[in-house]
Formats: C-alpha cells, sequence, structure tokens
C-alpha cells in the first residue's frame, strides 16, 4: 500500500509506503545516479523554495530486504491537509535492489514513533511525533483492505471501519529495538483448536505482507493445512485449493479473528501452490 506525499514548493508529489515498523523519512532523490531515476518520480530538493541542505547530516537504514543511504535536507511536508514545515527529508543516493524493483514505490514514511531513525550524528523525531500536537486527538488508525483499498486516518477514530468494541493495551519495548508499535498478545488459537493462554511480544507492521510467528506457531498452523511444506529456504508452501484455518489472538480479554483465506501471500509460478502469508 503506498499513499501520496507532497514535499516542497511548487509541491512534488510522491507514494510513499507508510511503515509503522520503520522511523526513516526518506525518498528516491535527485542526487541518485541518473540511470535510477528512469521513469520514476523522486524529490528534487534544489527545486524547491523551501528546502534547505543539513549539513553533516546522513542516514542509512537498514531493511531484511537490503540497505539504502543518502543524506538529509529539510523542507515541507504535506500528507493530505496535514503539514510540516522543516522536517527532515531523507534524500537516497542508494537504494537496494529490492526496492529499486518496486515500480510505484518512490520511499517509505516511516510511523515509528520517537528518535527512531538512522540519522546521524543527531537522531531527529519521526514525522508521527511532529504531526501528534496538530491533531484533533493524538491517535492514528490503520485499515488496509485485502485486494482493495488503504486508508490512515490521523487525529480521529471512524467508528464505520471497525466492529465491536475497541481494546486497548499498553505499548511494549523490545530490547535494543528501539521505539515500535509492539504489545502482548494474551494467546491465540488455531482453526477449532481451544485457545492457548501464553504472552507473546508482537510488533505492528504496516511496511511487511506476511505475519511473521515464532516458528512452533507456524509448525502448528501449517499442520493443520493438508500438503503444506518447508521450502530449502524456509518458506511455508501450500496447495492453492488448500483451505487455511482461521487464526485468533488474544488483547487483553479480547479475542481478534483473522480469516484463513487472508494468510495466502501469493501465488507459485507452477499454479498449483502457493506461499503462505504466516512465515517463522
Amino acid at each position: 500500500y503506498v499513499f501520496p506525499v507532497t514535499i516542497g514548493t511548487p509541491k512534488q508529489t510522491l507514494n510513499l509506503i507508510f511503515d509503522t515498523a520503520s522511523g526513516d523519512f526518506w525518498v528516491w532523490s535527485w542526487l541518485m545516479p541518473i540511470d535510477m531515476l528512469q521513469n520514476r518520480k523522486y524529490y528534487n530538493g534544489s527545486a524547491s523554495s523551501d528546502a534547505t541542505p543539513w549539513d553533516g547530516q546522513s542516514w542509512g537504514a537498514t531493511y531484511a530486504v537490503g540497505s539504502n543511504y543518502g543524506i538529509v535536507w529539510q523542507d515541507i511536508v504535506w500528507v493530505d491537509a496535514i503539514g510540516v514545515a522543516g522536517n527532515p527529508i531523507e534524500c537516497s543516493q542508494g537504494v537496494s535492489n529490492w526496492f529499486a524493483s518496486l515500480p510505484g514505490v518512490d520511499g517509505v514514511l516511516g510511523l515509528s514513533y520517537a528518535y527512531n531513525d538512522s540519522e546521524r550524528p543527531e537522531p531527529q523525531q519521526t514525522w508521527i511525533t511532529y504531526i501528534l500536537p496538530l491533531l484533533a486527538s493524538p491517535v492514528f488508525t490503520v485499515s488496509l483492505v485485502r485486494n482493495g483499498i488503504g486508508i490512515i486516518d490521523f487525529g480521529f477514530i471512524d467508528q464505520k471501519k471497525y466492529i465491536g468494541n475497541i481494546v486497548y493495551t499498553p505499548i511494549t519495548i523490545i530490547p535494543g529495538g528501539g521505539a515500535f508499535w509492539a504489545f502482548n498478545w494474551t494467546g491465540f488459537a488455531i482453526g477449532s483448536d481451544k485457545f492457548n493462554r501464553t504472552n507473546i511480544q508482537v510488533m505492528t507492521d504496516t511496511g511487511g505482507n506476511i505475519s511473521m510467528f515464532p516458528e512452533s506457531i507456524a509448525n502448528r498452523y501449517y499442520k493443520l493445512v493438508a500438503g503444506s511444506y518447508k521450502q530449502g529456504d524456509g518458506a511455508w508452501i501450500f496447495p492453492c485449493k488448500a483451505t487455511l484455518p482461521n487464526f485468533v489472538f488474544g488483547v487483553g480479554n479480547s479475542r481478534i479473528l483473522v480469516a484463513g483465506k487472508n494468510f495466502i501471500l501469493t501465488n507459485l509460478p507452477d499454479g498449483i501452490n502457493c506461499i503462505g502469508g504466516i512465515q517463522s
């Protein structure tokens, strides 16, 4: 899911991944090799009257799919009607092959909180901490519909977008992991199995497309899927015609169900097997 963000004056519009599991706000930029900018949208700080370079400030973000790096400028940033002047913009000078292979993705807007970016020598507030004081209420909600439109609401809770009662639980700290949106499950259940009461720390990640579970839970899940197997690279595969069990996790005393059909990640080229959305 990508969302339009405008930067600078005049406005330059880029499509960014809004990622709750990172704090870096980086974009494809005019500082990259020219061959990497072909058929790409990118930010040009030198074309914005509000942009200034941040001398000596650099960044280098590492993801599971590779590393990106560059220098930092400051400019005005607009997400819909929310504007922040002087926002640090991490201008890429190099990106990983994985990001380079994604058409239509012009960067990442990290939504983790506090000083959780890779900027050096001075780590900066993340974009979400800049805007919280500007909102009617210091909240944001995420609704990413499978094969549909994704919506992120800032500053309010839309009662049309949920069923039942909202449950609140404390944010937890991942040791050595930075300021992410982590919390504890109070247990889980697979299919018709009984609910297993156990505390498991999890992190919400709107920038990813799979659910990474402890190996014991993933093994237990696919044991209920006929014909499933684990590839040599560790990925779980199953026949696309198989019925996947539902998964339930606990938040406090409440139970939240995720339908099994949502754990079909993608089809393999053989047209028979699929990659599972639950991995370990």
